[in-house]
């Protein structure tokens, strides 16, 4: 059986199994068919940056780091119109690490009244890792009267270890 040395992760493991040291015995070893699972992900900081973009015009959101990786693990669109029109489409685009363009978000909308709005929120299951130093932008598409929309980046850094 392995031994447990690392007194870390005795205390990690007494905190989170919420092993009780005065009625438990605290595991030392691991037997032979236990699996440990260790998350090493590092703490993360997540940070939230909104642009807003008025009719056809493109506003930037986010400049991702040209030394750290930049992950996305959502995105939200508000999407307000000032009277009925055709349909039209809201758009947060980025670059991912193999130098594409992806949208991260779209929505479409169809409003039935003035100042109706919609809201689109995606949280993704996996983070999505975007180019150094590239651009994450929101943009509407419309041809008639006025639209103003609000996009939303969740995102968080961590240091490249390749730097």
């Amino acid at each position: 059986m392995a031994q447990i040395n690392n007194s870390d992760t005795i205390k990690s493991l007494i905190s989170k199994a919420g092993i009780q040291t005065s009625i438990d015995n605290v595991p030392t070893q691991l037997a032979e068919k236990i699996v440990p699972v260790i998350c090493c992900d590092p703490k993360r900081d997540i940070r939230v940056l909104v642009g807003t973009a008025s009719d056809s015009v493109s506003s930037l959101i986010l400049t991702t780091s040209t030394t750290k990786r930049t992950f996305v693990i959502g995105t939200s669109i508000t999407t307000a119109k000032d009277v009925n029109s055709t349909s039209l489409f809201t758009d947060i685009v980025a670059t991912n690490i193999f130098g594409e363009g992806i949208r991260l978000n779209r929505t479409r909308y169809e409003p039935l009244t003035a100042m109706s709005h919609i809201t689109n929120d995606l949280i993704y299951p996996l983070p999505i890792e975007l180019a150094k130093n590239s651009t994450v932008t929101i943009t509407n598409s419309t041809n008639v009267a006025s639209i103003d929309s609000s996009g939303m980046v969740f995102y968080y850094e961590v240091e490249d270890k390749n730097n």
